[in-house]
């Protein structure tokens, strides 16, 4: 889930400008909020660690807003290149849902 440093903007951008470039997010619902499981580690690209004990009502909290975070700075990420962004689940019928996603985009 960490997007801080992991995509250059200006590489987008120039990336975007010679391709057709669209990012493609799918995501399990269960990454939205987190059951009670105990302690959980995470770790980031960058190597930093986070320990989120979801036994917490607190805990979970701030599990569920890293999510929101990130799921921000996505959309931040996509809109400021100007790449179209793609959300599906892990439920979702994607023989169906992604064709369908990338028809519409292609009409735009």
């Amino acid at each position: 889930m960490d997007l801080d440093g992991a995509v250059d903007e200006a590489t987008l951008h120039r990336l975007n400008k010679r391709c057709d470039v669209i990012f493609i997010a799918v995501n399990d619902l269960a990454d939205k909020s987190i059951e009670a499981l105990g302690k959980i580690g995470f770790s980031g690209s960058n190597g930093e660690k986070c320990c989120i004990d979801t036994e917490s009502s607190s805990g979970r909290k701030a599990y569920e807003e890293m999510w929101k975070e990130n799921r921000r700075q996505l959309h931040e990420l996509t809109s400021k290149a100007k790449i179209p962004l793609i959300e599906l689940t892990t439920q979702s019928d994607i023989q169906k849902e992604l064709p369908l996603a990338l028809k519409i985009l292609g009409k735009k």
